[in-house]
């Protein structure tokens, strides 16, 4: 199965694309910086006509102008998040889905595990993750415990939809010799590590290609490091463990919304090999850069941060990171100053320049595991 052998060939960290583009940069500059995949979301292309999309263009690829592989979330995380924040959970959350209305037309949806593998479908993505509910950061037990059963019961659904969608049977889904989409499962439980232990064993026995870790990955309080003046927060390693230590080897885990580049080596170090995140691309539109070693203004464990538009950088004749090979990096007349210039002044080009680095550096990264 291709699509199987792409994802165990080697570790992946997929940008996210979330309307259809990676902000500010093409997808040439993302192929030259040596990106294979994109992650892109359900829920935009679900409300703004999908079936238009499939009947046009045939499928999200097409649409995109995109040849590399795509992931589709299952557009539960913008909609849970949005319900959440409202303090809508009891009222628009129950067993058939989700209930929102979109803030542009004004119009109510309700998002189920049926309704996001059709749209996901149709998009003719490579990699569908199935609907799942996920709980805040502070859940007490019972709120996990009921979002845990109602996401395996979602789990089953997704998975049967799938099958059908597919024109597979369950035997058939074990086939690695057909070729097919991959559909990930995501693992649920909050901070209760027998939850998530117990969540995996059950979507495990329903079945699926890989396993994403749900829910809020790093502890919310937060502690001063020894190496920078900024705060920084800590990975929920024992609850992250409970994929690896409960699941088949063979499958996919999968680290969504991981993170930095030590979040990443510290995950892959115990098996997570698929990765997507948002702070490379809106970092630098910041102007928070990530550069090797020695060449930043504070210190991590594998990298450093610079912080280009500090004063200090105003006519600095450097780039960003010498070790870089980017093609910003190598280009001498692209200096710290220049680009510092470029983001002071919202330039779309200092925008451009920074993403392609910050990409470029975490390709690396990862090309090095």
């Amino acid at each position: 199965m291709q699509n199987l052998d792409f994802l165990k060939s080697r570790v992946h960290f997929f940008p996210d694309a979330t309307y259809g583009s990676i902000q500010t940069i093409s997808f040439e500059d993302a192929k030259n910086v040596g990106i294979q995949g994109i992650v892109t979301t359900t829920l935009p292309s679900w409300i703004n006509g999908v079936d238009e999309i499939s009947k046009n263009f045939d499928g999200v690829k097409n649409f995109f102008g995109w040849n590399g592989k795509i992931l589709t979330d299952s557009g539960g995380f913008q909609v849970f998040s949005l319900i959440h924040k409202k303090g809508l959970a009891k009222k628009n959350i129950n067993d058939d889905g989700a209930t929102f209305t979109d803030f542009k037309n004004g119009k109510k949806y309700l998002l189920t595990p049926e309704i996001s593998q059709q749209v996901q479908f149709k998009l003719k993505s490579d990699f569908r993750v199935v609907l799942d509910e996920p709980v805040p950061d502070d859940a007490d037990r019972e709120t996990a415990k009921k979002s845990l059963e109602r996401t395996h019961r979602w789990a089953e659904r997704a998975k049967k939809e799938f099958l059908k969608l597919e024109n597979l049977t369950e035997k058939e889904f074990f086939e690695e010799k057909k070729e097919r989409p991959l559909l990930f499962a995501v693992v649920q439980g909050g901070d209760f590590l027998d939850l998530r232990e117990e969540s995996a064993k059950i979507l495990n026995s329903i079945g699926f290609d890989g396993f994403g870790f749900g829910g809020v990955h790093f502890n919310s309080k937060t502690k001063n490091s020894k190496n920078s003046n900024k705060k920084t927060k800590n990975l929920k390693i024992n609850l992250l463990e409970s994929l690896p230590k409960n699941l088949p080897s063979n499958k996919i885990f999968y680290g969504m919304g991981i993170g930095t580049p030590d979040d990443i080596l510290a995950c892959q170090k115990i098996g997570y090999t698929l990765f997507d995140c948002v702070l490379p691309t809106r970092n630098a539109r910041h102007g928070f850069l990530y550069v090797s070693k020695g060449e930043g203004d504070f210190s991590h464990e594998n990298y450093d941060d610079l912080h280009i538009e500090n004063e200090r950088y105003k006519f600095d004749k450097n780039p960003i990171d010498s070790f870089c090979d980017c093609e910003v990096c190598k280009n001498k007349n692209l200096t710290r100053g220049y680009i510092r210039h470029l983001l002071k002044m919202k330039e779309p080009a200092g925008f451009r320049f920074a993403t392609i680095h910050n990409l470029r550096f975490f390709m690396k990264l990862i090309n090095n595991l």
